[in-house]
């Protein structure tokens, strides 16, 4: 009667083990499927070989005398991430991190203390993480350390 007790046993824990990695792993995909779709329920962001229609401004908050305003441009060949279009018009020197994540450090020899928004969104990605859409606007700001 004692073994028969330990297979039931052990076939319960096996079963309920089996049965929570399940569910772990349908709750971690569907987060996963949550995190890279945008607000309006479409795909997330994915890379495009081009964008049009670009805005970029770039806040110097009175370290300069005059902000950076650059629209209707483009950028091409892949290179369509915030990074590549601050890149495009600026002199930017970023940190790379060991996850490849850029942070920018100094735009036209101001910083550090930058932040930026994408379409008046505070996104907390990388800035060569997020990618452009078409008519996007792209505002760095410098806010000091």
């Amino acid at each position: 009667m004692e073994k028969h007790t330990k297979f039931i046993t052990i076939s319960i824990i096996g079963l309920a083990c089996f049965t929570s990695l399940i569910v772990y792993q349908l709750f971690f995909i569907e987060s996963v499927q949550y995190s890279t779709s945008n607000n309006d329920g479409s795909e997330s962001d994915s890379p495009k070989n081009s964008v049009d229609n670009i805005t970029l401004i770039v806040d110097f908050d009175g370290e300069k005398e005059e902000n950076i305003i650059i629209e209707d441009f483009s950028l091409e060949d892949g290179k369509t991430t915030i990074f590549d279009a601050v890149n495009k018009w600026c002199d930017v020197d970023h940190e790379e991190y060991p996850n490849g994540d850029y942070y920018i450090t100094h735009i036209d020899g101001i910083g550090e203390g930058w932040v930026y928004h994408h379409n008046n969104d505070y996104p907390n990605d990388a800035v060569n993480r997020r990618n452009l859409d078409n008519g996007d606007t792209v505002e760095f700001t410098y806010v000091g350390t």
